[in-house]
Order: C-alpha cells, then sequence, then structure tokens
C-alpha cells in the first residue's frame, strides 16, 4: 500500500542563536529596515554577516508538518490504482457515533536554549508533501494512525504530525514539492 500526501506542509528548522550574535543581525535589520524574513532569505545581507546561506544556522533535520485544510488530500494506492482519496478535514471528523480514521492529539512543541534567540525558519511548500510504503498484504486502514499535532506558534490549529501503522511510526520515501514561502520567526515573539 502506498499512501501520498498532497496539498500544501510545513517545513520548520529551528534556529539558535547566541544573542550577543542575534545584537549584531538586530544592528543590521535596523540599519537596513528588514525583518528576519528579509535578512535571513537575501543572499547580500546573508554575505554581510558571514553566511552563505540561512540553513548554516539551523539544526540540520527540520520538522515536517502536513496541513489539514480543505485542499489537501491523502491517497491511498495500491499496485498503482488509487483505492482511497481522504479529505484531510475528514481526520477531525469527530461528532460521529464512530470515528472514521484512527487519530491522536499530540502537542507541537519546539525548544529554546538558554542563552540563545530561538528563530523558526517555517518554509511552505505543496505538491506531494510526503509518500509512504506499507508492504503488508493484509493492509487495514483500521491499523493506521494519524498524529494530529496542534501548536499555539503556528497560525494552523491542526496539523499531521506523523503517521504509523500497527504502531510503528512510518518513514517518508519520498517527497516532490515546490517552495511556495520561507517565513522567519522569533519563537518569544509568536
Amino acid at each position: 500500500m502506498i499512501i501520498n500526501l498532497f496539498g500544501t506542509c510545513l517545513r520548520i528548522w529551528t534556529c539558535h542563536i547566541e544573542i550577543e550574535t542575534f545584537k549584531k543581525y538586530q544592528f543590521i535589520m535596523d540599519k537596513h529596515q528588514l525583518d528576519c524574513t528579509s535578512l535571513f532569505t537575501n543572499f547580500e545581507f546573508l554575505d554581510e554577516i558571514g553566511l552563505q546561506h540561512w540553513t548554516d544556522l539551523c539544526l540540520k533535520v527540520p520538522q515536517s508538518f502536513f496541513t489539514i485544510e480543505p485542499t489537501t488530500y491523502i491517497e491511498l494506492r495500491r499496485k498503482g490504482k488509487k483505492v482511497k482519496k481522504i479529505n484531510s478535514t475528514d481526520l477531525l471528523e469527530n461528532n460521529l457515533l464512530f470515528q472514521l480514521y484512527q487519530t491522536k492529539l499530540a502537542s507541537i512543541t519546539f525548544q529554546k536554549k538558554e542563552g540563545h534567540k530561538t528563530l523558526l525558519f517555517i518554509q511552505t511548500e505543496i505538491g506531494l508533501c510526503s509518500k509512504y510504503e506499507i508492504n503488508q498484504e493484509n493492509f487495514s486502514i483500521d491499523s493506521l494512525n494519524f498524529e494530529l499535532g496542534v501548536s499555539e506558534k503556528l497560525s494552523n490549529s491542526f496539523l499531521l504530525s506523523s503517521l504509523s501503522y500497527n504502531n510503528v511510526k512510518l518513514k517518508s520515501k519520498k517527497d516532490d514539492t515546490l517552495v511556495k514561502k520561507i517565513e522567519v520567526t522569533a519563537l518569544d515573539e509568536l
């Protein structure tokens, strides 16, 4: 069984910058009337602060989330044929006598670091956000668990943070997305 997530996703890098270093960046932002996004996504200013790319500052592995909204959907395929299409908002359906899908709620957190300014680099992407493969003959949708994350720090109230099958977390095999925008936000300003 192949599970594809199509639509909008967020990749979020957490970045901890020492306070003294951030004060230097703040000076450049004030001097050129820039916000964090404009400073860290402009190669000219990155060169001025001694960086080649904003990812040089961040933790190397981003957190990935699939947005829950009417335009995003989950596709299940078996042997190349579409078996089921699930609108992502159906995962939130809780007014039914029986729950359609197995879901679990968890909070999404971002760690701060003492003596550092914490920035979130939020990259919004569209397309095939994740592709998962389950190699079992007797696939049961009841064994598929959708973990929905909730964060006060992000504009979306619910995000799909992970999938598991028979209590084993699935790893994405592939993605094919187009970057729509990058936004940089200070964690303590959210």
